[in-house]
């Protein structure tokens, strides 16, 4: 389950305007603080891969979405991926080149429309998540015993260059980084031997 929140800019209001969705089901869709009604039925405005977003909540200027939202992993390693390690551990990974953003996340799935991204994750507290961006502040520990992570907003960038990696990573920090930038490897624990080699 996930929830997406992003604002964007419309020079006219026009109808078949749409987000990219290749998901689960949603739960809630918001558009300039207006929740969608449930008598325009979301089926009717999702048909599976695309969300149309009702011209009488749109406006000239900026706009604001929110969608709640729930995926399943896949397994053709389009969208968001898991898998489980030879030791049983579980590993998730995002591949979304050329047009799988949309089976992670609602969006607007289109290379030229770029767009700065903000995450934040709960997982479980063994595990690490890796995104684009370095984490910032403290993790913060969960009443579920999850923690949660928080990433530095991204430069605009897009889609297909969003990344999300999550599990039981182990590190392995760089012992000569460039001057300013740290850097890492992260590798699943099954294959630590591997990489020391």
């Amino acid at each position: 389950m996930g929830n997406v929140k992003f604002d964007f800019e419309l020079d006219e209001v026009v109808s078949g305007l749409h987000l990219d969705f290749n998901g689960q089901d949603i739960h809630c869709f918001k558009i300039n603080g207006a929740t969608v009604s449930k008598e325009l039925d979301i089926a009717t405005l999702w048909n599976g891969t695309h969300l149309v977003m009702p011209t009488k909540y749109l406006k000239k200027g900026t706009n604001a979405i929110d969608v709640s939202f729930g995926c399943k992993f896949v397994k053709d390693g389009n969208g968001f991926h898991s898998m489980k390690d030879a030791d049983g551990k579980m590993y998730c990974y995002s591949t979304s080149e050329p047009y799988y953003a949309n089976r992670i996340f609602p969006v607007f799935d289109q290379p030229n429309l770029k767009n700065s991204f903000t995450l934040s994750v709960n997982a479980p507290e063994d595990w690490t998540i890796i995104s684009n961006e370095a984490r910032t502040g403290e993790l913060e520990n969960q009443p579920d015993k999850t923690v949660t992570w928080k990433f530095a907003p991204t430069p605009r960038l897009s889609t297909y260059l969003y990344c999300i990696c999550a599990g039981p990573f182990l590190e392995i920090k760089c012992e000569d980084p460039l001057p300013g930038i740290p850097m890492s490897h992260f590798v699943r624990a099954s294959l630590l031997d591997h990489l020391k080699v």
